[in-house]
């Protein structure tokens, strides 16, 4: 049963690194053609939840001993 169980994660596991592989391969395409698609404007781009502008700025103390 154990048996199973390791051939399964290992096969799942070969699968998630192909898919990163396919995925950031298409990225590159992406990035290395940038005149078929132009970039969107700032103004045109969506951020869906706030710009890091828009949030506010949270400052931990400082807790190193010195």
């Amino acid at each position: 049963m154990s048996k199973n169980i390791v051939i399964a994660v290992i096969v799942a596991a070969i699968i998630g690194v192909g898919g990163t592989i396919i995925y950031f391969q298409k990225v590159s395409v992406v990035v290395e053609t940038p005149e078929e698609k132009p970039a969107p404007k700032p103004e045109e781009r969506r951020v869906p939840h706030g710009s890091f502008e828009d949030r506010p700025v949270i400052k931990f103390p400082d807790t190193k001993q010195k």
